[in-house]
């Protein structure tokens, strides 16, 4: 708080503005989850986890880019008042007027989700189309990046289209607990080297790691549109398998952690 609020004096620029509100919502949301706890887990993620991954990249994304050849990509502008005016109405659409969700598979307010939704996906493209993907792609540490907001993109996509019954509740989800998992591991890897003294390389392994959590959730996603109901595939293996993601990290990484700091 002390380094947060005396920032919001001085600029607005989106990162400074709108982290300590949204990390104000994830603590309420906590105290929400201990009585609705479905409620409270969406909100933390729409009016939390989302929208300070979008704030976090706008701005480190054009800084790792900036040294790949031909980049001249740059942060587009716009970017908290289009925030402050569609989360609010993709929570309110996710909750209902109730407070909650009115059915605890759907949306409570499907039509005004879906529309904030579509807003969102909007978003994110423009975004990322001031980030030159393209030129990302072509270097794997900085196209996990790409990647984790292109799945915030599909989860925005399958949200807007759950409502005409084009896609199964919870895909959207899943795709943003996607997003936000790989950039945690995709900050993480190039952090940890760099502070580390390392190449900035993401590796055999942690392409790896990646590729785990990209199996585990886009499987969770697609496997109910093939008809694949079991517990086994639905619950235990994803379950296994980000296990297995964490424990890599762990096993990996928490050495080079050790060695950054010191």
């Amino acid at each position: 708080g002390r380094i947060a609020w005396p920032s919001l004096g001085r600029q607005s620029d989106p990162t400074t503005v709108l982290v300590p509100l949204c990390a104000a919502a994830v603590a309420v949301a906590c105290g929400w989850a201990l009585f609705t706890p479905r409620s409270g887990l969406r909100l933390a993620l729409y009016a939390g986890f989302v929208p300070i991954a979008f704030v976090l990249l706008d701005r480190m994304l054009p800084f790792f880019s900036r040294k790949l050849p031909g980049f001249d990509g740059h942060r587009k502008g716009g970017l908290m008042p289009m925030l402050v005016g569609l989360i609010p109405l993709r929570v309110y659409g996710e909750l209902g007027p109730s407070g909650r969700s009115i059915d605890p598979d759907l949306v409570g307010n499907g039509s005004l989700a879906g529309l904030a939704s579509l807003g969102l996906l909007v978003v994110v493209l423009r975004q990322a189309h001031g980030w030159r993907p393209l030129i990302g792609l072509k270097e794997p540490l900085v196209a996990v990046l790409h990647f984790g907001w292109m799945a915030f993109a599909a989860g925005f996509a399958a949200d807007a289209l759950m409502p005409l019954g084009l896609t199964l509740p919870g895909a959207g989800l899943h795709f943003h607990t996607l997003g936000l998992l790989t950039l945690l591991f995709g900050f993480g890897i190039r952090v940890l080297r760099g502070h580390a003294g390392r190449g900035l390389a993401l590796g055999v392994d942690g392409a790896v790691l990646i590729g785990i959590l990209a199996l585990v959730m886009v499987g969770r996603a697609v496997l109910p549109l093939l008809h694949i109901t079991d517990p086994l595939w639905i619950w235990l293996v994803p379950g296994a398998g980000l296990s297995l993601a964490f424990a890599l990290w762990g096993l990996r990484w928490g050495p080079l952690a050790a060695e950054a700091s010191g």
